[in-house]
């Protein structure tokens, strides 16, 4: 891009000097969503695009995946571990960091031997296809009921409990597996109590007793969290006493399934990425429409100081039209009527102020235009 091209020999290069950084080190998105999963293809494709927009990293999670969560014990077939390995190497050719989460908290005994070997075995053979990084998410599971006997035993009941079993098993998991094998990248986990930072004995407990090195997944004050702050972010350090890499729930629509989210990453402070081991964005079921809040997700995390939400989104919509004028302006319509979330509370901001303009002073052709595109639209 800095070289002059030219046919013959012989040019003048001016001196230059490039200065650039991320905000955050870790930078990418969490396919953690509930319902349709995405396609081989779709993952594919996600790989390279967070590639392109300076990404680097990308976290396994499909709940669709049945050896993930209800048969998280069970090796892969054959086949299904090949389509795996092609993800990874996909995001190696794109400099994105693979990251395998387990989620075996809906059976695991924490206190048990046998499933603590589990969990690294099955790490191992995810290890010889090439991933690197390594998480055990223990969300969406009751802390309240154990799975084994010897669990109440061992560490006794409530949520100080669970947070003292917990801490053991991951303990062990790192000391055993992530920290003897070189190369590895920390170990990532999501705690039960990931939506927000009230003091409780839970939290307490893995403060205390998870090692140090481990990070803590956070979806910032509540599932969807509207606005996260910078204070906020201090705060989840300090309950949970470990670096925080943020899961942001935004594309996201498992929860929302009749709609599109299509605008931009918003209500995130600046310098909130400064605070944090990373971000990571769920995005939605459907991945292709998920690029544009993904390609904002992107431009927020790598300079949170220069991030102007309406901007990336106009950047994200050009780009994904392929920088054709005409399909540019259908698609901007059609993301501007799937604009609102919990993140973008006015819903429609382009169709709303044309309608406004209307009402207030019978600007009917501002109207006209917008109702036109609408309908012109492909």
């Amino acid at each position: 891009q800095l070289l002059p091209h030219r046919d013959s020999p012989g040019t003048r290069v001016a001196g230059t000097e490039v200065r650039d950084w991320p905000g955050t080190g870790w930078r990418g998105a969490i396919e953690g969503f509930y319902g349709v999963p995405w396609s081989h293809e779709s993952r594919l494709d996600q790989l390279s695009f967070y590639g392109e927009h300076k990404m680097n990293i990308y976290v396994y999670s499909p709940k669709d995946d049945p050896y993930l969560r209800e048969r998280w014990r069970e090796a892969y077939p054959p086949d299904e571990l090949a389509r795996i390995a092609e993800l990874v190497e996909r995001a190696r050719a794109h400099h994105v960091e693979f990251t395998y989460a387990l989620s075996p908290g809906l059976s695991v005994c924490y206190s048990s031997d046998a499933d603590v070997q589990a969990l690294n075995d099955k790490f191992q053979t995810l290890w010889d296809i090439g991933v690197r990084t390594f998480a055990v998410p223990l969300d969406d599971i009751s802390y309240t009921d154990w799975n084994c006997a010897a669990d109440e035993e061992r560490f006794g009941t409530g949520g100080g409990a669970a947070g003292a079993a917990q801490a053991h098993l991951l303990n062990r998991v790192n000391r055993e597996f992530v920290r003897t094998h070189d190369g590895a990248e920390p170990l990532q986990m999501v705690p039960t109590e990931y939506y927000d930072t009230t003091p409780s004995p839970y939290k307490k407990a893995l403060a205390e007793q998870l090692d140090e090195d481990v990070l803590v997944e956070w979806t910032g004050i509540g599932v969807v969290a509207p606005v996260m702050t910078v204070a906020q972010a201090r705060d989840a350090r300090e309950v949970f006493g470990h670096p925080i890499l943020t899961w942001d729930n935004y594309p996201v629509n498992d929860y929302a399934q009749d709609r599109l989210l299509l605008g931009p990453f918003n209500g995130r402070e600046k310098g909130l990425p400064g605070e944090l081991a990373g971000i990571t964005a769920n995005p939605m079921n459907q991945a292709a429409a998920s690029k544009i809040a993904l390609y904002t997700v992107a431009d927020f995390a790598w300079n949170d100081a220069a991030y102007d939400p309406r901007e990336s989104w106009a950047g994200a919509l050009a780009e994904l039209a392929g920088g054709d004028g005409r399909t540019t302006a259908a698609l901007r319509a059609f993301a501007d009527a799937s604009y609102g979330s919990a993140l973008n509370p006015g819903q429609a901001p382009e169709l709303s102020a044309a309608i406004a303009a209307y009402w207030d002073g019978g600007d009917d052709d501002a109207l006209d235009d917008a109702l036109s595109a609408l309908e012109a639209a492909p």
